[in-house]
């Protein structure tokens, strides 16, 4: 299956770096969080609206998975993320 040209542009241009800067600015302000947390901090009601950037910062290495917790709401084991140690130089 090929993906037109103009819905790879379109799809690569959704986020253009706006809300993985707010997502740093809150880890920057916060520490560590968990994707629940996050959510709640930035004021967002569905959590994909972040989960989705927090992973693309993880895998950029801008953030790292610390460890997991128990989630107070759903009981499961989630991740606790934070910034990497060189984005916390760069928000000092």
């Amino acid at each position: 299956m090929s993906v037109h040209e103009n819905s790879l542009r379109a799809f690569r241009s959704l986020d253009s770096g706006g809300r993985r800067a707010i997502i740093l600015r809150a880890f920057s302000e916060h520490g560590a969080m968990t994707d629940r947390v996050l959510c709640a901090v930035l004021g967002f009601s569905d959590m994909n609206a972040v989960r989705p950037r927090v992973t693309e910062l993880v895998h950029a290495g801008q953030v790292i998975e610390e460890r997991t917790v128990c989630d107070e709401v759903t009981g499961r084991r989630v991740r606790l993320c934070r910034l990497a140690p060189a984005q916390l130089e760069l928000a000092v």
